[in-house]
């Protein structure tokens, strides 16, 4: 009954958010686990965002389910919790029942850090939700409905991404088809001890240089955190260097960007006409870094000279 009123009440949001725009709701009733959590995913709706007719808010509807068996606590755990210190009557009493159960709780101590959603090619969408979810006993369960904003045009594509590092991710495909975790066939590739940046193109975009750019955690297998805006530039031919004016995702603009490992997330930095594809390199500098150097390809996009 629970998760039917949950269920009820998520669609009641949609229809008073979208006030009478036309959404679209799909019963999924999805599961997948860790070696501690279930993760059951209900359905997906996509509304529109009357003020960004490009973009949809992809609402998810999941339950979460602590699965770790509980356990009767021997000597050494008795004792260490504290329940095995003296009795009002001086003498030290082993627990009985319900109280020599020990339970493992579960923990997700800030959504927005665990939960992505991964789309289209290279898309990640984040979640603006400080919240926590905990399960302190086994079979437990909490419900939950997080909202990501994807490209209009890419949201056919979409898998679910909670990472957790100790017991396990856990990848729900919210479509049919899966989104790729990594492109293939970059122009330019380099790597470090934490990152891994492609160049997947450059073209000219009326009066600026477009370079499309994919970046992935390699820290033995955990996030990173980068300020695009302040590491990424172009070093041209003569020595000088160039600063982003554009870029695409609006997350990579933000301070620090959090990268995550296994799955590539590509963006797209706009340069000022002293940018020209072919020329120069894109320089990933962080501080205390080995820095990237990633030849910049020519523009594909303008015709091959023919011979006379």
């Amino acid at each position: 009954m629970r998760n039917l009123a949950l269920i009820i009440a998520s669609w009641l949001i949609i229809v008073l958010v979208t006030m009478g725009q036309e959404s679209k709701t799909r019963w999924l009733n999805a599961r997948g686990h860790n070696q501690q959590v279930e993760l059951t995913v209900f359905d997906v709706t996509l509304a529109p965002l009357p003020d960004k007719p490009d973009q949809l808010e992809v609402i998810v509807t999941t339950a979460w389910r602590n699965l770790e068996l509980p356990h009767v606590m021997d000597d050494i755990e008795w004792k260490t919790t504290g329940m095995g210190s003296l009795s009002a009557f001086g003498r030290s009493r082993r627990p009985t029942g319900r109280a020599a159960i020990q339970h493992t709780a579960y923990l997700v101590p800030r959504i927005g850090d665990h939960i992505y959603l991964a789309y289209g090619t290279g898309g990640i969408a984040r979640l603006e939700d400080d919240e926590e979810i905990s399960l302190p006993h086994h079979n437990d369960e909490v419900e939950w409905i997080c909202r990501f904003e994807v490209e209009k045009s890419k949201s056919d594509v979409m898998q679910l991404l909670f990472l957790d590092f100790d017991n396990g991710h856990i990848n729900i495909p919210l479509t049919s088809k899966a989104p790729v975790r990594q492109g293939k066939a970059p122009a330019a590739e380099a790597a470090n001890e934490y990152i891994r940046a492609r160049v997947y193109g450059c073209s000219r975009v009326g009066n600026n240089t477009e370079i499309e750019l994919g970046l992935i955690s390699t820290y033995s297998g955990n996030m990173v955190e980068l300020s695009i805006s302040e590491t990424v530039r172009v070093k041209l031919k003569d020595g000088s260097s160039a600063d982003i004016e554009v870029m695409t995702p609006e997350a990579w603009e933000a301070e620090s960007t959090r990268i995550l490992p296994e799955w590539e997330e590509r963006g797209r930095l706009r340069f000022g006409r002293m940018v020209q594809c072919g020329k120069g390199s894109l320089e990933i500098a962080a501080p205390g870094l080995e820095p990237l150097l990633l030849t910049l390809p020519p523009d594909k996009s303008k015709p091959e000279p023919q011979p006379e």
